[in-house]
């Protein structure tokens, strides 16, 4: 249920005091006190610094509209009485009749900050009653919900290279794609292959990671391809001091499927007479692939 407060002074007390503790705390208008309140989405209260993830989602009631209006939502801090916006342009929502007011999946023109200390990270939605056509935001009322900004802490450090084995005609096509976890928000890495043969495959190339500190990258070969196992690299540092961080390895090859486990066979009674059985048991089946790479150049292209 949220909790509504008369004064800005009282939400902002209160505001700090809550928002430590996890909790929910909407603050009403500082001018006018009414019924407004906002709610904010469960999944809308807790955002990781520069990361917004699925957007900003809320529900306002009580706003006492009766033809209709227009809200902007903004969002930053409250220091005391003032509201400092993190977003350059605000979103402008319609008010519907009975006074409510809802955005959903919302990404700001700003990323999230951690606050310093004393600021309190709020949502601001401002309104104001229109006249006809005109709402000039000249008498406006300002409603506050908290939200939280958490520190972001980089997850461990790993790599996944899918397909783990591809035949030439499908790394020359198809590619692979890897995966490193565990970098900084929009961390830049170097990325290498090393071939059977130990020599570095074509050029190094650059991978950015998200603000969920993950980088993906998706590559094809070409040119004088080995069949056998290739090394991807992943170093930290573009220029200057460079550290290796993880590392993978991939198969181009046959890549024949696994054999499935022997099913025992089940008791059978005796037969007599002639039989095509030692025929069948003493056949095989050869399959055979043969590839010639005539290029020698050797390339890797990474593709979107």
């Amino acid at each position: 249920m949220p909790i509504t407060f008369t004064t800005r002074i009282a939400a902002i007390a209160a505001a700090t005091a809550i928002a430590a503790a996890g909790v929910l705390v909407i603050a009403a208008p500082a001018s006018a006190a009414g019924s407004e309140s906002i709610v904010m989405a469960s999944d809308s209260i807790h955002f990781t610094e520069n990361n917004w993830g699925d957007g900003i989602s809320l529900t306002g009631t009580g706003f006492g509209v009766a033809d209709g209006g227009v809200a902007h939502v903004n969002v930053g801090t409250l220091n005391g009485p003032t509201f400092t916006a993190w977003n350059t342009t605000p979103l402008e929502i319609p008010v519907v009749s009975g006074g409510t007011v809802a955005v959903t999946d919302w990404i700001p023109d700003a990323l999230p900050q951690l606050p310093a200390s004393g600021l309190t990270p709020v949502v601001q939605v401002t309104y104001e009653l229109c006249s006809g056509n005109s709402c000039e935001f000249s008498d406006t009322t300002d409603v506050y919900a908290n939200i939280v900004i958490d520190p972001f802490v980089p997850g461990d450090p790993g790599i996944t290279i899918t397909p783990g084995c591809n035949t030439v005609e499908q790394i020359q096509n198809d590619g692979y794609t890897i995966v490193v976890t565990g970098l900084g928000q929009f961390e830049v890495v170097a990325d290498s292959v090393v071939g059977p043969d130990g020599q570095q495959f074509g050029d190094v190339a650059q991978l950015q990671a998200d603000a969920t500190g993950t980088a993906t990258g998706h590559f094809t070969l070409s040119g004088d391809i080995q069949l056998g196992i290739y090394t991807e690299k992943i170093v930290r540092g573009i220029e200057g001091d460079q550290v290796d961080y993880v590392s993978g390895t991939f198969e181009v090859g046959t890549c024949a499927a696994p054999v499935p486990a022997a099913v025992p066979e089940a008791p059978k009674l005796a037969e007599t007479g002639s039989s095509d059985g030692g025929l069948l048991a003493g056949g095989t089946l050869t399959l055979l692939l043969a590839g010639t790479v005539l290029m020698v150049a050797r390339r890797r292209r990474a593709t979107v």
